[in-house]
């Protein structure tokens, strides 16, 4: 592309005197087709940087989905060869953790979407970041978190669904 450049601008080099004014005009359209093609160049990489990042994302989210799964079959299969009922109340609880898990995954990734779509609208505001997680972990000694508490994150701006 360099290179139709530098013919582009050789040829404007010559003396008007030499050139009439049809040649005049005909270098201009040229020099405005380079540009258009050094643009279209531009904006193809653009979009090939931008599927790129999408597919990384893709298979992100894909992997992720996928792994409370196995915590799923595997209370699946102990369900089906249980004798007691002991064993119940603890299943139970991991089919539920990895659910919840798995549907925040999903629902984060269906408000991407709809973001994207335009489907919802966040009017973004500042807000203070003290002021927006509340209360804060408290730390026991050896910088492990205790079960005294956990952030929760309180939204500073509004969403607005669209349809």
């Amino acid at each position: 592309m360099s290179s139709l450049l530098s013919v582009s601008k050789a040829v404007a080099g010559l003396s008007a005197s030499r050139r009439p004014a049809r040649e005049d005009e005909l270098q201009e359209d040229n020099d405005a087709l380079v540009q258009e093609a050094l643009a279209a160049v531009r904006l193809q990489g653009a979009a090939e940087e931008a599927l790129r990042r999408q597919t990384q994302a893709l298979a992100l989210a894909s992997h992720e989905l996928r792994n409370p799964l196995m915590p799923i079959r595997t209370v699946a299969a102990l369900l089906s060869e249980a004798t007691s009922l002991d064993q119940l109340p603890r299943l139970t609880a991991v089919l539920e953790r990895q659910v919840v898990h798995m549907t925040r995954m999903i629902d984060d990734l269906l408000d991407a979407a709809r973001v994207t779509t335009g489907k919802l609208h966040l009017d973004r505001a500042r807000c203070s970041t003290t002021s927006s997680t509340s209360p804060s972990p408290r730390w026991t000694r050896g910088g492990r978190r205790s079960r005294c508490g956990s952030p929760t994150v309180r939204s500073c701006s509004k969403a607005t669904c669209c349809g």
